[in-house]
Order: C-alpha cells, then structure tokens, then sequence
C-alpha cells in the first residue's frame, strides 16, 4: 500500500487511503457540480424550428437582462399581505377539521399525497380527490 499525502497550509500531511479518498472525492464532487452550473443548454426543436436557450445556473443579472429575460417585481405591499393573509386564515376556519389537516399537510408540512394517504390509510388518488374538493370548498368561500 503506499503513502497518501494531502496538502494542508502548504505542508504535506501523511493521511490514511479511506480519507484521501474520501477528500479526492469531494474535491471532484464540488468540480463536477461547478463545470455543470455553468454549462448553458440549446434545446433545438427541429418541428418548430426553433432555438431554446437555457442559461446556466451561474449567470448574473446582467446577462438575463442581455438575453431579454426580464424578472417580474412580485413584491405587493404589506397591507395587501396582511390582508390577504386574513382572508385566507377566515377561510381556513370555516373548514371541518379533518379538511383542514388534510390542506396544512400538503400546502404547510410539504407532504406529498402519497405520504399523507400512507398516513391515513387511504390511497393517494382518494387525498388527490379530497384535496380537489377542499381547494373547490376554498374557492367558493374565498369567492
């Protein structure tokens, strides 16, 4: 077996194979994740005859401003959030109890419906189906 050496401040520090692998790794985990942030991808789309430019995940302001990307301003003033915040909680309320645990699950605990059918012994296209109706309820109330 031979030696295995890391860099550490310059001086070369004698490690174990398990560690400098470990490191080795690592360090071509973060290059691979670095080379692919900053790839662009062209879809081409030989139908239609168009070009789909999808930036990289490393870009700058400036250059989506370049491509004509715009980023919508989807602040709302405070009271327009307190506001709204009420009426849904009032909604909410008028809710049974059961509809309601069923919405905070999936909307506020980030529950899949699979995960929140396994939960309560149905299956997932029973809570997709409850889901619907309560978002119907909802609307209605909101109306």
């Amino acid at each position: 077996m031979s030696k295995k050496y890391i860099l550490k401040n310059g001086t070369a520090v004698e490690v174990s194979e398990e560690i400098y692998t470990y490191l080795k790794r690592s360090d071509w985990n973060n290059d691979y994740a670095q080379i692919k942030r900053k790839r662009e991808k062209i879809i081409i789309n030989p139908k239609s005859q168009t070009v789909k430019i999808i930036p990289s995940k490393e870009i700058s302001l400036d250059r989506l401003m370049a491509l004509g990307i715009e980023i919508p301003d989807n602040s709302e003033p405070f009271e327009d959030t307190v506001i709204r915040n009420i009426l849904l909680n009032q909604a909410l309320a008028q809710l049974t109890a059961d509809e309601r645990f069923i919405i905070f699950e999936l909307y506020f605990g980030n529950k899949t419906e699979r995960e929140l059918a396994e939960k309560m012994h149905k299956t997932q296209q029973n809570i997709n189906k409850m889901k619907r109706k309560i978002l119907c309820k909802l609307y209605e109330i909101l109306k």
